[in-house]
């Protein structure tokens, strides 16, 4: 600072500095309270000597032990989730082969692979296994739509009538919406519930089909395999 033309004088206990091009000196604890002579060496100290921040201390780490392989885990899935499961499965495996490696009776839901993924999907998402199940589901459904048109038929002619205020009628209006798209949703699965009613009776027929033609299979096989064997042997 002295080189800047800054001047330092002592006067008693107090420290003075005067800036070149100035009359009178200042005191430095004039300048505010993180300018006093120790205020000063603290904030020289610490930029000498920067503190470091204590680590936090490290969080034991917590063992568990599993037991069991979890890669060959099996499906626990029963009934209608299961048989959905597999023929979905053997539906996209199919897609990605050439058409001559899948089975024929997998060629004409191929077209329906989204329609039959979406109804798998449905009956995961209300754990359905059996067609009571299915059946059930309907019935209420069916019964919520029911009370559904009976409220929007109610809001409808509270909204036609003249002594209705402008306010309600904005509720009127957006409860409408809701109440729509509520609707649709259950339009949509009641449509499933019947998709799946049907699909199923059809998908465990194909599923029977493949197994017997898979059984059918293994004995030719077998024999092929014998043969190349025997064949191999002699040369």
């Amino acid at each position: 600072m002295k080189k800047k033309g800054y001047v330092f004088e002592q006067r008693g206990s107090f420290l003075r500095i005067k800036a070149s091009g100035s009359k009178r000196f200042m005191r430095l604890r004039s300048l505010g309270p993180g300018y006093s002579e120790e205020s000063i060496k603290q904030r020289i100290l610490r930029h000498r000597y920067p503190e470091i921040e204590p680590r936090e201390p490290k969080k034991p780490k917590k063992y568990v032990r599993i037991q069991g392989n979890f890669r060959l885990s099996k499906v626990t899935w029963k009934g209608l989730r299961a048989l959905y499961f597999f023929y979905v499965r053997k539906l996209r495996e199919a897609k990605s082969h050439p058409k001559q490696c899948y089975p024929f009776v997998l060629k004409e839901d191929l077209r329906h692979l989204d329609a039959l993924s979406e109804q798998s999907k449905f009956l995961f998402r209300y754990k359905l296994d059996t067609g009571e199940q299915v059946q059930a589901l309907q019935k209420t459904l069916s019964d919520k739509l029911s009370d559904l048109q009976s409220e929007r038929k109610e809001l409808n002619n509270e909204r036609r009538r003249t002594g209705t205020t402008e306010e309600r009628k904005t509720e009127i209006e957006d409860r409408l919406k809701a109440l729509s798209e509520t609707g649709k949703q259950l339009r949509r699965d009641l449509k499933l519930c019947a998709d799946v009613l049907l699909r199923s009776v059809e998908i465990e027929e194909k599923r029977r089909t493949m197994q017997q033609e898979r059984l059918a299979q293994k004995p030719t096989e077998k024999g092929k395999s014998r043969n190349v064997r025997r064949r191999d042997y002699e040369r």
